[in-house]
């Protein structure tokens, strides 16, 4: 290494005081690297320190950012606003969709039930009229076979008009049909 020389005068004293400064600086470089090297050292192990926490906390992070994470998912990134709409929703159902649901309901089921009562009054009168066409028609045939009887003509027709009435169970005898 190439040193610069300093401009002194080649005397004892300035000899003298130049070993006393190299002596100093010497020594002070040998303190200054001692504290370097302690402050190195302190350093190092303060930076272990660091690190060691870095890691703890990195894996106390991770386990919590994963722990967010599953809650977030779980709860459905639960917030004030999702709550509220949620609430409001529910609201809407019970008091407005349910009732609707349940008026329509019963609308139907009342207008089934008018609709069966009219099926049955008018079953009732298709079978109360058949009954009375079927004892007229028994009536008159009775009235007929009277008449018959009174006439005296069991066979053929049965009154002098002309269109008659036919006794039909007088006509023929049906043979017996076996099946």
């Amino acid at each position: 290494m190439a040193a610069t020389r300093d401009n002194v005068f080649p005397t004892r004293m300035n000899l003298t005081i130049t070993k006393t400064r190299l002596k100093g600086a010497q020594t002070g470089h040998s303190l200054l690297k001692r504290k370097s090297e302690a402050l190195t050292s302190r350093f190092r192990v303060i930076l272990r320190k660091i690190e060691d926490a870095k890691l703890k906390m990195g894996k106390i992070m991770q386990n919590a950012s994963f722990s967010l994470a599953e809650v977030a998912y779980i709860t459905g990134d639960i917030s004030y606003q999702v709550i509220k709409l949620t609430n409001r929703r529910v609201n809407a159902i019970e008091y407005v969709i349910i009732p609707r649901i349940e008026n329509a309901i019963a609308r139907i089921n009342s207008g089934l039930d008018e609709q069966d009562r009219e099926e049955f009054y008018r079953l009732k009168k298709v079978q109360t009229k058949k009954k009375e066409r079927a004892a007229n028609a028994q009536r008159e045939l009775d009235e007929l076979a009277l008449l018959a009887i009174d006439d005296g003509n069991l066979h053929g027709t049965v009154g002098d008009d002309d269109q008659g009435v036919r006794n039909l169970l007088a006509e023929q005898a049906d043979e017996d049909i076996i099946f």
